[in-house]
């Protein structure tokens, strides 16, 4: 049977009743069945699930930025009944992207089914359905994919904190027009802290994959802890842990495999001692051993590997002083990294994905840092807070082809300063300063040594009567230098500044009980210029001013519906300076953009499992010499305890 449709807007109706009708039926079913098995609750969850809220809850969302549109479903519910116990999950997004007469989709959906049965008092019988759906006419890349499985086991709690699970069951995949059915299994136990010999120990150990023909995916997972209380504020824990995770997934349509695999092998220990009641140390050691392996093969082509080792160390040392209103805080640190690559094709860029390439060379790095937080309570009205970090990283590789070596320092200062006039006023002072140093250490690229410094000045007042009239506002300036070490051997300047100067006012004024005004505005100057460090001037480039302009009139009713009319206006203006021969500035307006138009927002809350939220702007947009437009925006969504 064929239907023809007349114009394009009619097969988008049709396409979308068709998602709501499919949508309809499976969230029907499940809530149904759900329901046929019934509610009570306290049953125990198996490990690997997360636990869903016993009240049915929905969820829609329809989103429309410019030429973009996006519809969401998300759904869940717990039911329980005498020994059954029934979790359900459904997750759809659907996006429109508009260009032009070309409509582009993409579907994502995510669905899942939980039923649990207790057999006896310690072991419960368990089956997990699940239901992936992705479809991509968006990005113009073949990522289509489906997978669905089923697994059904058994979940065994014989002590208070020893769990065991295992499970297994079919799954079929597809991918790159390639179908695979095979199997699915899964192995865990699990133990809670239990105490021993005086220590606490926590264990958990993890078997799980997928057989899809000549596909495989495998996680081993082992963790133990174990954890050591000496005195109030001293204790030691050391975290051992071992992790193998592959992962084979086709990279083309005649059924070529790359498969991705990691091995993890970690230790951690964390020292803590209580030096007295005001003073507590930390030494913190974390190493880490990682091995990545990347195999491309298949029948169209000759197999390939690819393979990384990582090897990092991090030390910290935290020294933490506390007495009555003040706390300061000290870290210092040293973390190193080793990564070797063993590459066995020429060419690195191919037959890989782009996430497994590993084109970078060997190479060594490590971070000196040294950090500190102070939090001072001056008095009852004003309070003060500062951070500082300084620190040197190193970056060395052994390629003679490769000139990236290079040294960087960086400065971090951040200062807060609260004060407290009156139980009306309160002022805010905040400052920073963050420096950045790269040198390289070949000649190669010395010409892009620099200096990178950023200052940051924002004070700020705020305003309240009695929770009736709140008026804020805040001045910012900003610069931001970039000064290159060797500009003077090279023809051109590349060394720039940027300037910022921002101010922001914000009125809410609650008129009565039901009606409130606010109003937002941000006036903005900008300007990029030419830097020359050791003269201290600029020659200024190029000039913004922009204004932002935003308020709302909010009403509420007695019915849970609050509706809130607006407008919005943006204004931007930008110049060219250029200098003549006579040496005279020259300012030439190159750049005008203008948008407005109303806002609207809807609220409607009628009880406690019903919130209808709607938010909507049309914006009317002049910018140059260009055609009038406009840009709608709406944000629609609904939420739903049934």
């Amino acid at each position: 049977m064929r239907i023809f449709f007349k114009n394009k807007l009619q097969l988008q109706y049709a396409y979308l009743q068709c998602h709501c009708a499919i949508l309809r039926r499976w969230l029907f079913f499940s809530y149904c069945l759900a329901l046929v098995l019934g509610s009570k609750p306290g049953l125990t969850q198996p490990i690997m699930q997360s636990p869903v809220s016993s009240q049915p809850v929905a969820n829609l969302g329809f989103k429309q930025e410019f030429n973009s549109y996006i519809w969401t479903l998300t759904a869940g519910t717990r039911q329980e009944w005498k020994k059954w116990n029934v979790s359900f999950r459904e997750g759809f997004r659907s996006s429109l992207l508009r260009l032009g007469n070309n409509n582009k989709w993409k579907d994502d959906q995510d669905a899942s089914l939980d039923i649990m049965y207790a057999l006896l008092p310690k072991l419960d019988l368990f089956s997990h359905t699940r239901s992936v759906v992705f479809k991509d006419r968006q990005s113009g890349f073949n990522n289509d994919v489906q997978t669905h499985s089923n697994m059904m086991g058994l979940y065994w709690q014989p002590l208070a904190a020893l769990q065991i699970q295992a499970a297994a069951g079919p799954k079929l995949d597809q991918r790159y027009e390639q179908r695979d059915a095979g199997w699915s299994f899964q192995l865990e136990g699990q133990t809670d802290r239990f105490d021993w010999q005086d220590y606490s120990h926590t264990l958990k150990m993890m078997l799980s994959g997928d057989q899809l023909g000549s596909r495989q995916n495998k996680d081993v997972q082992f963790n133990y802890q174990v954890y050591k209380s000496f005195s109030p504020g001293t204790s030691d824990s050391l975290h051992v842990y071992t992790l193998q995770r592959r992962r084979d997934n086709y990279s083309s349509i005649f059924g070529e495999i790359e498969s991705f695999r990691e091995n993890f092998n970690g230790l951690d220990n964390y020292l803590s001692y209580r030096v007295n009641s005001n003073t507590n140390f930390q030494f913190i050691t974390l190493l880490l051993n990682k091995d990545v392996r990347v195999l491309s093969y298949g029948q169209q082509s000759e197999n390939r590997e690819r393979h990384r080792t990582d090897l990092s160390v991090d030390n910290r040392m935290k020294l933490d002083f506390q007495w009555s209103g003040a706390r300061w805080q000290n870290q210092l640190s040293y973390w190193s990294q080793n990564q070797q690559y063993d590459l066995q094709v020429a060419n690195s860029g191919l037959p890989f994905s782009r996430r497994t390439a590993f084109i970078t060379p060997d190479n060594k790095s490590n971070r000196l840092l040294f950090s500190s937080r102070l939090d001072l309570g001056l008095g009852q009205a004003d309070s003060l807070h500062s951070y500082t970090s300084i620190s040197r990283f190193q970056y060395d590789t052994p390629d003679t082809s490769n000139f990236d070596d290079r040294d960087e320092l960086r400065i971090n200062s951040t200062l807060h300063y609260f004060y407290k006039l009156s139980p009306f006023l309160k002022l805010e002072l905040e400052m920073s300063v963050n420096l950045y140093h790269i040198v390289y250490i070949f000649g190669e690229r010395s010409a892009d040594n620099n200096w990178n410094r950023i200052l940051r000045l924002r004070p700020s007042v705020k305003y309240t009567y009695k929770d009736r009239f709140k008026l804020s506002q805040s001045v910012e300036v900003l610069a931001n230098y970039v000064d290159y070490d060797f500009e003077e051997f090279i023809s051109s300047t590349k060394s720039f500044v940027f300037r910022k100067f921002a101010l922001d006012d914000s009125i809410t004024w609650v008129l009565s009980d039901r009606s409130t005004i606010h109003v937002d505005y941000r006036f903005q100057m900008e300007e990029n210029g030419q830097l020359f460090w050791q003269d201290w001037s600029e020659r200024l480039m190029l000039t913004r001013q922009s204004h932002w302009i935003k308020w709302y009139w909010r009403y509420r009713t007695k019915k849970g519906l609050s509706i809130a009319p607006g407008m919005t206006i943006y204004l931007r203006k930008a110049w060219r300076h250029q200098t003549d021969p006579s040496g005279i500035d020259r300012k030439t307006a190159f750049s005008e953009h203008k948008s407005y138009g109303p806002v609207f927002r809807v609220l409607y809350h009628p009880y406690d499992r019903a919130r209808v939220v709607i938010d909507a702007i049309r914006q009317r947009v002049i910018s140059n010499n260009l055609s009038e437009y406009y840009i709608n925006t709406i944000h629609f969504n609904l939420q739903w305890a049934f």
